[in-house]
């Protein structure tokens, strides 16, 4: 797996665990958005390497 999937997955986890705490909703979305932005960054970082 690489480390963006990793990344991902573990975002995606930490979402879950934070719905089901029940995170207020507005603070849910922000978060969602930062990992969004965050995954985009480190794709974008691996394009140029290449």
């Amino acid at each position: 797996m690489s480390e963006v999937e990793s990344a991902q997955a573990r975002a995606e986890e930490a979402l879950r665990q934070a719905a089901e705490e029940g995170l207020d909703y507005d603070e849910l979305q922000a978060l969602e958005n930062s990992v969004q932005f965050m995954i985009a960054q480190k794709l974008s970082k691996g394009r140029r390497r290449r």
